[in-house]
């Protein structure tokens, strides 16, 4: 982890999340409790309940929703990874094991997502291009 600190340092305007021994349904049942529990306590009402005040109660709150979620594997499912977040997220798949997840196929999924074909000169395990796409947007990775 101090490596990979000490690696990112350099850069601005990223965020990566990962989750470890996370559920999206459990997240939506606490926050959902949450909410509920201010209400009984009197310092929110039903009515206030929106999709931002929501979020405001998930893990995430403050953190924005992913634009592109990477599902490595071969599963071609969500396995309750962000549901409330993924909501409008694109979804790349990938016969590709977690292990074996390169450099290469972090472009295949960054040039799916942009739709345009995979370029795979990597120098480096950020490379400009793949900054420049990021450099705004959220980023989360899920270890199953």
């Amino acid at each position: 982890c101090r490596e990979n600190q000490r690696d990112f340092e350099r850069y601005e305007g990223m965020q990566v999340n990962v989750c470890f021994n996370y559920g999206g349904r459990d997240e939506i049942v606490r926050a959902a409790r949450h909410f509920a529990a201010d209400c009984a306590a009197g310092g929110r009402k039903p009515e206030e309940l929106t999709e931002v005040l929501f979020s405001e109660y998930l893990c995430s709150n403050g953190v924005p929703d992913p634009d592109l979620v990477i599902r490595p594997s071969g599963e071609v499912r969500i396995s309750n990874f962000l549901l409330w977040q993924s909501a409008y997220a694109e979804f790349y798949f990938t016969d590709v094991l977690w292990p074996d997840f390169s450099k290469e196929e972090l472009h295949r999924a960054l040039a799916a997502y942009q739709a345009v074909p995979a370029v795979l000169e990597v120098s480096e395990w950020v490379s400009e291009s793949w900054w420049r796409l990021f450099s705004s947007r959220s980023c989360w990775c899920c270890f199953t």
